[in-house]
């Protein structure tokens, strides 16, 4: 196994799904993609888009970050171990399939 997908809505099981990923990968040298998948407001919301805008980048920003502190978190207690962030925008579904 040389992947590991974890998607993750920052839960407690998701948590836990990235621990046991970690230790597998620790075991064999398989990079683990921890997924995060964003998606869109409603298209019938009505906003204006500059605020619309604004708050798409705010919410990527906070999330980014999120992954970045889970991940710096993750290594320390696994050192050696590779992790690569992707934050998704749309579909589950897809995103994980495009994966």
């Amino acid at each position: 196994m040389k992947k590991i997908l974890v998607p993750t809505d920052f839960s407690d099981c998701a948590m836990k799904a990235l621990a046991y990923a970690s230790e597998m990968a620790a075991k064999n040298g398989s990079v683990i993609y921890l997924l995060h998948v964003v998606t869109p407001m409603a298209e019938n919301m009505s906003q204006p888009l500059a605020t619309d805008q604004k708050y798409t980048e705010e919410l990527n920003e906070s999330r980014l970050q999120r992954l970045d502190q889970i991940k710096a978190t993750t290594t320390d207690v696994y050192p050696g171990i590779t992790i690569e962030t992707v934050l998704a925008r749309g579909s589950i579904v897809t995103a994980v399939n495009d994966m």
